[in-house]
């Protein structure tokens, strides 16, 4: 969002969001998927009910394809 936030017309709360806090926000949520494996949750989160539990058991998906999912159903939701 750097070059179009510096051309103008984006409101400068768009670009505050895009460049400062999505980043932040995805390195958050890359710990706390890094933490479950380094801890060793996942085999211990079966019984659990929430969604990132869930989708470490599925086993195929990579912490990026987590953040993916995780992303687009937070941004869908808003």
């Amino acid at each position: 969002a750097g070059l179009i936030c510096q051309s103008g017309g984006i409101s400068t709360n768009y670009c505050r969001v895009v460049d400062e806090l999505l980043p932040r926000l995805r390195e958050l949520v890359a710990g706390v998927i890094a933490e479950r494996r380094d801890n060793n949750e996942i085999s211990e989160s079966a019984d659990r009910a929430d969604l990132l539990s869930q989708l470490l058991n599925e086993g195929s998906l990579s912490d990026e394809d987590i953040r993916f999912v995780l992303f687009d159903l937070v941004i869908a939701g808003s």
